[in-house]
């Protein structure tokens, strides 16, 4: 069953994260991160979590997104802002 998303403004992004630990037991372990396109499958490496982010903003940026993110912008009644719990839904 496929959704036909206009991909100018609905955008599918998949992150992983994981930890890369050195042969050393002295040297701490490293993240890693990934995001794959939803649309293209393309996928894009990152050494550290900000670059995730500086990496989202400018796509965001790219198709038009001027809004504040979601964050930055909810209130303590907006739903949007809430955890989700599968139980209730």
């Amino acid at each position: 069953m496929g959704h036909d998303y206009d991909t100018e403004t609905y955008h599918i992004w998949l992150l992983r994260f994981w930890q890369e630990r050195k042969p050393s037991p002295d040297t701490p372990a490293v993240w890693r991160f990934s995001l794959e396109n939803g649309h293209t499958r393309q996928r894009q490496g990152f050494g550290k979590l900000e670059e995730v982010m500086d990496f989202l903003r400018e796509q965001m940026a790219q198709h038009g997104q001027r809004s504040t993110l979601a964050e930055d912008s909810t209130t303590e009644n907006d739903d949007r802002a809430q955890p989700f719990d599968a139980k209730t839904h």
